[in-house]
């Protein structure tokens, strides 16, 4: 480890780990794991200079995938999946960052496709969407 860096340990009261992660000149920058309380994991997530910023997983409790993606500063950027506690693909969305033309590429897969200001979402299943939201299906 650098001199400017800092092995981040928390521990839940039972004494599992809660996370993991390294300090940087005070900001949490690289990968940080986090666990629930039975040591499922909860959440894989990079970061770089304290704000989210690449690939990321969040887990149900039961320790199923629920999510993956990537952040850009922040922000969901590029594809994300969002997943049933069975395993099934609930939604998946594609995300741009606000005021960027161009077109988009979207593939209709079967599900309900919601227009969102920088996003498009695939909605699969009986999953709802936003009443005023625009959707083809």
């Amino acid at each position: 480890m650098k001199s400017n860096q800092t092995l981040c340990v928390e521990l839940w009261p039972n004494g599992r780990l809660k996370s993991l992660g390294v300090i940087e000149s005070g900001q949490i920058n690289g990968h940080v794991q986090g666990f629930r309380t039975t040591g499922a994991p909860d959440y894989l997530q990079h970061f770089s200079s304290g704000i989210s910023n690449g690939p990321y997983q969040f887990y149900f409790s039961n320790g199923q995938l629920e999510e993956v993606g990537t952040f850009r500063d922040g922000n969901n950027y590029g594809i994300t999946e969002q997943f049933s506690e069975d395993g099934g693909l609930r939604r998946k969305s594609i995300h741009r960052r606000p005021g960027l033309g161009g077109l988009w590429p979207i593939k209709y897969e079967g599900g309900v496709l919601t227009v969102r200001k920088s996003s498009f979402e695939l909605s699969y299943g009986s999953q709802t969407t936003h009443p005023h939201a625009n959707h083809w299906q």
